[in-house]
């Protein structure tokens, strides 16, 4: 099942190969390559919270009206409670949906185009381990 927030961008069929979980992880993000955009956005380097994570992906919640296609640089440290060991991942991603929620407020799915395979076997591990010792982080796939 998809939430509503989802739900409200696309309505067929859930299309994603990884499981997701819940998170909550601060992001950094800036363009990677160029897009027509507002200028301002050229260049500069933004924070936002990640609110999910796969293998393939991840969602964040951003004040930034980033354009569907765009393709970003993403850092982020993914901190593994369950191992007690955090890593800082440089990954590439391109906006698959934006989704406005409320006043300069707005939800990007973004889908990974460029992350090492050491850092998705990272992920891979961290989403697994989530599941396992607590399952309501666990969302449909």
């Amino acid at each position: 099942m998809e939430s509503e927030a989802v739900a409200g961008v696309y309505s067929g069929p859930d299309r994603r190969k990884s499981k997701r979980i819940k998170a909550a992880f601060t992001v950094t993000y800036k363009l990677s390559k160029h897009i027509e955009t507002e200028m301002w956005l050229e260049g500069r380097e933004f924070s936002s919270i990640m609110i999910d994570l796969s293998a393939d992906g991840m969602a964040i919640l951003t004040e930034k009206n980033i354009p569907k296609g765009a393709v970003l640089s993403i850092s982020f440290t993914l901190n593994n409670e369950f191992n007690n060991q955090s890593r800082t991942m440089q990954i590439e991603g391109e906006v698959r949906y934006n989704m406005p929620l409320r006043e300069r407020s707005y939800r990007l799915g973004i889908v990974f185009t460029q992350v090492s395979d050491d850092d998705r076997f990272k992920i891979v591990e961290f989403v697994d381990m989530t599941m396992i010792w607590d399952p309501s982080y666990g969302l449909s796939t």
